[in-house]
């Protein structure tokens, strides 16, 4: 009877999981562009998931140089779920990279490119990560924090990024990913 009363639990909470904001796989998404509040022009963008829920958020913004090569730094805050015991991860990444040309076909190396990353909830540090290359146009850290309870606050990941390249001004920029979920 114990074990009939547990099974049962169990394939209710499935049952709601799977029939709310359980499906990771994004159908659709929207973007709009902003001011954010380092006083930068941001495009962001919402992914969907096939029932509207948002399943990931992403910020983007371009350095401003006139010539190769073209800088560009984004954060990103997404949720995945591992089954069975069906745990939650936040992750945080943010992302530095350096370009050729704005339409992202190739990388443009430089002396060094950094990022580092933070993910919070109601301002309490959850998970941090820093990454950087030298010699590279490419460089990305996620900060990931398993076992969340959700709620249990508004998630946000902040990476402040880093580009150095002889004969151009360093970029020290930052930016905001929050979720949309609580």
């Amino acid at each position: 009877m114990k074990f009939q009363s547990k099974l049962a639990s169990t394939l209710a909470v499935l049952g709601i999981l799977a029939s709310s904001s359980f499906v990771t796989d994004a159908s659709a998404s929207t973007s709009s562009s902003y001011t954010d509040r380092f006083g930068d022009q941001v495009l962001e963008t919402t992914d969907y998931d096939s029932i509207g829920a948002p399943i990931s958020v992403s910020v983007e913004k371009w350095g401003k140089t006139s010539k190769a090569p073209y800088w560009n730094v984004s954060s990103r805050i997404s949720r995945s779920y591992a089954l069975p015991n069906i745990t939650v991860t936040m992750n945080g990444t943010g992302t530095s990279s350096s370009y050729t040309s704005k339409s992202k076909s190739s990388y443009y190396s430089i002396d060094k490119i950094g990022v580092s990353t933070t993910l919070t909830s109601g301002g309490t540090v959850m998970a941090t990560k820093s990454a950087s290359n030298t010699n590279s146009g490419y460089v990305a850290a996620t900060a990931s924090k398993a076992n969340v309870i959700l709620p249990p606050g508004k998630y946000r990941n902040t990476s402040s990024h880093s580009f150095e390249h002889t004969g151009y001004n360093s970029w020290y920029p930052s930016t905001e990913a929050t979720d949309k979920w609580s």
